[in-house]
């Protein structure tokens, strides 16, 4: 057996070990996933935040928590028993520059100051969305959440402190839990959700188990040339993967009727699939990625952008997709989860699985269905 294959081999053993211990102690359990709502930005992460940062939130410690958020920044904050948090807080209708209007994750309000909480779990940016939240609040402290604390992909004129749940959320449930020791039952309920988030992020891995593979890695010179060689190649094995699975879907979508679209300025991973009546109407479902490769989302898009659509129909179309995102180009869309859910996969971590693939394959027949319903 090659050093390569012998070095994964022993770095399988030691994820699947681990994940037996975690699934013998119950801590793979989590209710959240089991209810699907591991991944769903507004129905689950920004309720539970929005309502542990609440004085007047169910867990029922009026504004002990949001101190420790305010804590965890690093700002100094008073009169946190009158804070006012709101969520989805509606700024008006999105006009047709996208300068103005649309709905705040999460609105922190203590007497003239404000923090806005923009929650980004795996959500595309919608169009000048920072932009429009600091037009209405100029003078407020917008706050971009992210799994890992990535920047805003626009250039702005303002500041936006960037915090992240691998790291804030992360250290303010800690913080969190220590105060709530002697509570049982609000501390098992919050740790499901520290629990949740450590998945999420790929931060549930022990010390123990990290030490375990430094030292494999580390034990022999032909290990750390492997670990070198197998760290370069990780992206390209991604980027094959995942265009196996693309070429997959066009054969599965064009059996059920939809057409890829063919334009040799189009990636190779950012894919639009139509019908005849779609194109008609100038609209197409469509897949893209970060450039990363991370963070897919699929929706209805213009399929010639230099066009727009009859204004009736769109207007069908975002009433019909109310709850998710829109941009000039993408008249709506919806994040998918990068990462399989953790919970099911004793056997170590895959990407861009038949889960995956499924997922996508269903909300373009959903989209397609969809729209020749509105069409017609």
């Amino acid at each position: 057996m090659e050093n390569h294959e012998l070095l994964l081999k022993e770095t399988s053993e030691i994820v699947k070990e681990f994940y037996h211990q975690r699934n013998n102690n119950g801590e793979l359990f989590n209710l959240y996933s089991l209810l699907g709502l591991e991944h769903r930005e507004n129905e689950t992460h920004s309720v539970l935040l929005a309502d542990l940062l609440s004085p007047k939130g169910s867990h029922g410690q009026k504004d002990k928590f949001l101190q420790l958020f305010f804590e965890t920044l690093g700002i100094k904050v008073e009169n946190t028993e009158f804070a006012k948090v709101s969520r989805e807080y509606y700024i008006g209708k999105i006009d047709e520059d996208y300068t103005k209007g649309g709905r705040i994750d999460i609105l922190i309000e203590i007497g003239d100051k404000k923090w806005l909480i923009e929650n980004k779990l795996y959500a595309k940016d919608q169009e000048n969305q920072l932009e429009r939240y600091h037009q209405k609040f100029p003078n407020a402290t917008i706050l971009y959440l992210t799994l890992d604390g990535k920047e805003y992909h626009n250039e702005i004129g303002f500041d936006v402190k960037k915090i992240s749940y691998e790291e804030t959320i992360l250290k303010w449930l800690e913080k969190i839990l220590d105060e709530i020791r002697d509570k049982e039952y609000l501390s098992n309920s919050i740790k499901q959700y520290y629990n949740l988030i450590k998945n999420v992020t790929f931060k549930g891995f022990t010390q123990e188990m990290e030490n375990k593979i430094s030292t494999t890695i580390k034990s022999t010179k032909d290990n750390l040339e492997s670990a070198f060689q197998i760290y370069n190649n990780y992206e390209n094995a991604v980027r094959k993967l995942l265009l196996e699975n693309i070429s997959e879907l066009e054969v599965n979508l064009q059996e059920f009727g939809l057409k890829r679209i063919d334009n040799d300025n189009l990636s190779e991973y950012n894919c639009y699939f139509y019908t005849e009546d779609l194109a008609l109407n100038n609209i197409c479902i469509g897949l893209e990625f970060d450039n990363n490769l991370k963070n897919p989302f699929v929706g209805i898009s213009l399929y010639d952008n230099s066009k727009d659509i009859d204004e009736n129909l769109r207007k069908i179309i975002e009433e019909n997709y109310r709850d998710f995102g829109s941009t000039r180009d993408w008249i709506t869309f919806k994040s998918l989860p990068y990462f399989s859910s953790i919970y099911n996969l004793q056997d170590g971590i895959t990407l861009y699985d038949r889960t995956f693939l499924e997922n996508i394959e269903n909300d373009f027949k959903d989209y397609s269905n969809a729209l020749f319903t509105m069409i017609k």
